[in-house]
């Protein structure tokens, strides 16, 4: 990165992902190897896939506290905890390239593994 230059939004993602594998973002955020490397260490059984986009509803929380036969508590839906800051995240025409083609089979993956389960706006091309 130029000291003292802010990089255009396009420049930034492109040098977050440009390592590819050896980056530390695209490793944690690579669900296919994550749920590869689990599922061959832990029967599928013992596994609950829940997507973020979905999670903080009734029908999560219930299928969480069934899969981990804990008793159900009310949740809290509307209160924000450890809330995000509002920063400019505004994306210029060109700067979801280099994190499509990154991510693109790793999101192709999940939509076959998942197929319905998978959040809409993960269908969206």
């Amino acid at each position: 990165m130029r000291k003292g230059i802010a990089l255009p939004i396009s420049e930034k993602i492109e040098a977050i992902f440009s390592t590819g594998q050896k980056n530390i973002y695209f490793a944690r955020s690579n669900y296919k190897d994550t749920i590869e490397n689990l599922e061959s260490f832990i029967d599928k059984k013992n596994i609950v896939y829940l997507f973020y986009e979905d999670f903080f509803t009734e029908k999560s929380i219930e299928l969480n506290c069934q899969f981990l036969s804990i008793d159900r508590k009310a949740a809290e839906f509307k209160k924000q905890v450890n809330m995000g800051s509002n920063s400019d995240s505004s994306l210029d025409i060109y700067s979801h390239v280099p994190a499509e083609n990154i991510y693109g089979p790793i999101y192709n993956h999940c939509r076959s593994k998942f197929s319905t389960s998978v959040p809409s706006r993960w269908l969206s091309e």
